[in-house]
């Protein structure tokens, strides 16, 4: 499938060539496409990736999330954005904070933001270099979160991560995808799929109490 990322930071990058090295064309875009490295994909601005792909990765700084949506908001009609984004920034001590409310899902919020595309989220749990590591299509080992509303997109979302040398654990609808977000105890863990479902079951039961 022809696959537009936005954003060419390590998560674009390195899903980008494992997307490629699973046979898919693949265009890999951000503000300034001539600093792009050369790799196993195409370059092109924004607007070009985002007319490009069958399927979108948004996979750029949380910040500049708006920016983004408004260069390529035209052509996401009907189509499915995978939503990789964490609403986290650095202060000026390198300490992580939040950027959206602690009742909030981030999922929820991207949905508000772009309503005219199906969202994904998924990508988005895992640091890239546990991914360069241990990514193996044959023999996977790492579970890849995701959450998705659509049957239809649901596939398309499992092959992906299964492409990506990772085992697709649904942690439910976009709604319901609170466990995906910066401070869930799936949050950039290695983890088994016996061991997601059970921090998965945990972090629902302390939600509810």
């Amino acid at each position: 499938m022809k696959i537009g990322i936005i954003g060419a930071g390590a998560i674009g990058k390195t899903y980008g060539e494992l997307f490629k090295r699973a046979g898919h064309e693949v265009m890999l875009s951000s503000r300034n496409p001539e600093n792009i490295e050369a790799g196993n994909y195409q370059i092109g601005a924004v607007t070009q990736a985002a007319a490009f792909g069958e399927v979108i990765i948004l996979a750029v700084n949380y910040r500049t999330v708006d920016s983004a949506i408004a260069q390529m908001t035209n052509h996401l009609d009907d189509k499915l954005v995978i939503d990789t984004t964490n609403p986290l920034y650095s202060d000026e001590n390198g300490n992580l904070k939040q950027l959206i409310g602690e009742n909030e899902v981030a999922g929820v919020i991207m949905q508000q933001k772009i309503p005219n595309a199906r969202i994904a989220k998924a990508f988005t749990t895992l640091w890239t270099g546990y991914v360069e590591q241990y990514s193996n299509v044959l023999e996977p080992s790492l579970v890849m979160t995701y959450a998705v509303d659509e049957e239809k997109d649901e596939q398309v979302v499992r092959q992906l991560i299964e492409d990506s040398g990772l085992i697709p654990f649904k942690v439910g609808t976009v709604a319901e995808s609170k466990s995906l977000d910066p401070g869930s105890p799936l949050w950039n863990v290695r983890l088994t799929p016996e061991q997601a479902f059970v921090k998965l079951h945990a972090f629902r039961t302390t939600a509810k109490a």
